[in-house]
């Protein structure tokens, strides 16, 4: 029992001797895995040609990743972007390059080093191309080297856009003749140092006529010099009678003096306002006899109409109307004769109507034994 108890006693003061070691070491543990957080100076220079940038570095285990943040441009200000890191070696041996990757063609780097003194640093430019670009952008160059994991570079921009115009097109999709028609339209404009002019928006090509109205403008003072304006028209006009697919352009002319830039397509389809049911007549099992169907002719809007005539080009096919004057609704009956002898007939049925702007509609029949 008693060497029992002072094998426990030295087994429980190892335990202790290892613990306080363990805790002795931790510091020195956490040192060398923030070391790389303070790899990169914060005195790096930014090329270009606005504002500042800021300087931020995120470390993951061995991995480093040291991100410059450029002052946002405005769309065509510059062509190119460059930041010059500051690579720093936090060993105590030199550190050997073996290569520097880019995740896209429109960067480049340039590195005048393939080996960093210990505790020295040396500079890595990278470059990218923006033109024509807008929106978020980054560009990345991945360092290798010897001790460990890739180091990424990382410079990153935001584009504002010169001119943005939203929605981008308006398909109005199948519209009655008569329908009433009222659609927004925003332009946003950048503008560095002062605000932007009061855009105007116009309307090209064969359209009816289009009322194009400035409901407000304003302008946001944004970061450094950049100003934004925001400028929302409506746009109504009262759907023709011509009926099929239409289309015409909005254009916006941001300064009054300037040439008009493309804006949005606005595009429509004119349909009748008449609904025939069924649309189409199909005649699966025609007996000997007479076989009759009928057609319900409405508007849409439920106003009264008068149907003048009702007719096939095939003289098989009678056709006649079984209401008489104005009404919001008229039935035809259709009736294919004892004389049909064929396996198959496709003709159509014409309905003469008293409106000048839809004079006539035309209804597909099939018929088949």
């Amino acid at each position: 029992m008693t060497q029992l108890r002072q094998t426990t006693s030295t087994e429980v003061c190892h335990l202790r001797k290892r613990s306080r070691t363990l805790r002795l070491g931790s510091p020195a543990l956490c040192i060398c895995a923030i070391a790389p957080l303070f790899a990169l100076g914060c005195d790096a220079e930014v090329d270009t040609s606005v504002g500042n940038s800021s300087l931020s570095q995120l470390s993951r285990g061995s991995r480093s990743l040291h991100t410059a943040t450029l002052a946002p441009l405005i769309e065509g200000e510059v062509d190119v972007i460059r930041h010059s890191f500051d690579v720093r070696n936090p060993y105590s041996v030199p550190l050997n390059v073996t290569s520097v990757e880019k995740t896209c063609s429109c960067t480049s780097t340039a590195l005048a080093f393939d080996s960093i003194k210990p505790r020295s640093s040396e500079p890595l430019l990278v470059t990218a191309d923006i033109k024509g670009r807008t929106g978020a952008f980054s560009a990345v160059a991945i360092l290798k080297h010897d001790h460990g994991e890739s180091w990424r570079y990382e410079i990153s921009v935001l584009i504002h856009p010169r001119l943005a115009v939203e929605p981008m097109s308006l398909y109005l999709g199948p519209l009655v003749p008569g329908e009433r028609v009222d659609r927004c339209v925003t332009v946003t404009q950048y503008a560095r140092n002062s605000a932007p002019p009061v855009p105007a928006l116009l309307c090209a090509g064969d359209s009816p006529s289009i009322a194009l109205d400035r409901i407000n403008s304003s302008v946001d003072h944004l970061v450094g010099e950049l100003h934004r304006r925001h400028t929302v028209f409506n746009v109504s006009f009262t759907v023709p009678s011509d009926p099929g697919a239409h289309r015409c352009s909005l254009t916006v002319r941001p300064d009054p003096r300037g040439v008009s830039m493309p804006g949005v397509p606005l595009q429509w389809v004119v349909e009748s306002p008449y609904v025939t049911t069924p649309e189409r007549l199909v005649l699966t099992s025609v007996a000997a006899g007479a076989e009759t169907q009928f057609i319900a002719i409405r508007r849409l809007d439920r106003r009264p109409f008068r149907v003048n005539s009702v007719s096939s080009p095939d003289t098989r096919v009678a056709c006649q109307i079984t209401t008489a004057g104005a009404a919001a609704e008229h039935m035809v009956s259709v009736t294919l004769d004892s004389s049909y002898a064929g396996r198959f007939l496709a003709t159509k049925i014409a309905i003469v109507l008293d409106d000048p702007e839809w004079s006539c509609l035309s209804v597909p029949l099939v018929a088949s034994h």
